[in-house]
């Protein structure tokens, strides 16, 4: 891989704005908040990723690529470009960074967990800090920074499991895999190499079930494991299981389990802390 050398870093809390930017060459775009909608178009208009500001997330921009933005009050987000000829366009939702002579496909955008953008943040701030000394140690540090930023991309990139597995295996795999169900089934078929209709024809032939379906059994197992072995609030557990309305959640769960998440709160929690006083 060539040198990732930077041409432009910046890490941003300012007003709101509205408009677009033609990516000249590669870039890292971290998102953390304030953000009604983030879309990364193809000069073709092909659409490679559309965020609607819920959760942060982190871009990988490639050259001729058209960024479309709308920022609120509170926004804070982070800019990298560097100037290597290392990244590309792939097929919608991908790009691809080259190797030697070969080009790997990544996701072109990822989603992010507290810990990780807590993480990010400090990082493009760091190194930011470093661009404004650019003497040979921090340009060596930011360098350095920009190829562990591309390794996130690597890291989530269709991961070795996959191999030898049919793609509804796959499509399996990648919800159980996504424990916080951010990414929605349109994005985990694509990983899968077809349309999410295919997919779900797959998908139900091999298990006698709709992606869906499994999802949201894993969804509602996933709820009832943190209301018996947590201390999270009903909110907390709508957010972590993907809900992002508290009513939506107390819906499906009652649904799920014949009980409200109030009841199943005082039954289960009781229980299980019964249980460990029982040990003591």
């Amino acid at each position: 891989m060539n040198d990732p050398n930077p041409v432009h870093i910046v890490y941003v809390r300012k007003e709101p704005e509205e408009g677009k930017s033609v990516v000249g060459g590669p870039c890292l775009i971290l998102l953390v908040k304030g953000y009604a909608y983030c879309r990364l178009l193809g000069a073709d208009g092909t659409l490679y990723f559309n965020d609607d500001g819920k959760t942060p997330a982190l871009f990988l921009g490639a050259p001729g690529m058209v960024i479309h933005f709308k920022t609120t009050k509170d926004r804070e987000n982070g800019y990298i470009e560097f100037n290597a000829d290392i990244v590309r366009k792939g097929r919608p939702g991908f790009v691809e960074l080259k190797e030697g002579d070969y080009w790997i496909e990544v996701p072109c955008a990822l989603t992010l967990s507290a810990s990780e953008t807590s993480f990010l943040q400090d990082e493009f701030e760091m190194l930011q800090k470093a661009w404004a000394v650019p003497i040979p140690l921090n340009l060596f540090k930011i360098k350095a920074g920009i190829i562990g930023l591309l390794r996130l991309f690597i890291e989530r990139s269709e991961p070795t499991w996959t191999e030898g597995l049919s793609p509804a295996q796959k499509l399996r795999r990648l919800i159980d895999e996504d424990t916080q169900f951010t990414c929605s089934l349109a994005v985990l078929s694509r990983q899968c190499g077809f349309s999410s209709d295919h997919m779900r024809k797959l998908f139900r032939e091999r298990y006698h079930i709709s992606p869906q379906a499994y999802r949201h059994r894993q969804r509602m197992g996933r709820a009832m494991d943190l209301m018996v072995s947590s201390e999270s609030s009903l909110p907390q557990i709508a957010t972590k299981t993907g809900f992002h309305h508290v009513t939506h959640f107390c819906t499906s769960f009652k649904k799920a389990f014949h009980m409200t998440p109030s009841q199943g709160l005082k039954r289960f929690r009781r229980q299980s802390q019964s249980t460990q006083g029982s040990r003591k």
